[in-house]
């Protein structure tokens, strides 16, 4: 994926991440109770801690865990603090990306 790639889907997944975190965060979370970030560690049991080199950190989803974008299942999930970031995609599935205020949260669904 290039960088130009990335930052088409960085401006796609702002448009959409305010409904989309709204609809998300309410499926997920107590009632009444908004969230403005995915949290990982309330869901880091159920995932696998693959790669964490303080900026960058990298997780395999063992249990279902939802996407902040789409709400379904992904397989990988990137959470990025760097300004930019390229991606290596070897015939995945589908790429969600969400931007928070200090980082990119970037789900892998395969195929």
């Amino acid at each position: 994926m290039t960088s130009s790639m990335v930052a088409a889907a960085t401006r796609l997944a702002a448009a959409a991440a305010t409904t989309t975190r709204k609809r998300f965060f309410a499926r997920t979370l107590t009632p009444g109770r908004m969230a403005d970030r995915f949290d990982q560690h309330a869901v880091r049991h159920r995932m696998k801690l693959l790669r964490d080199d303080g900026g960058v950190t990298l997780y395999e989803n063992r249990e279902g865990v939802r996407c902040p974008a789409c709400g379904e299942a992904f397989s990988r999930l990137l959470l990025t603090e760097r300004r930019a970031h390229s991606f290596d995609l070897d015939g995945t599935g589908r790429v969600c990306v969400t931007h928070e205020d200090d980082r990119l949260v970037v789900c892998r669904h395969d195929a």
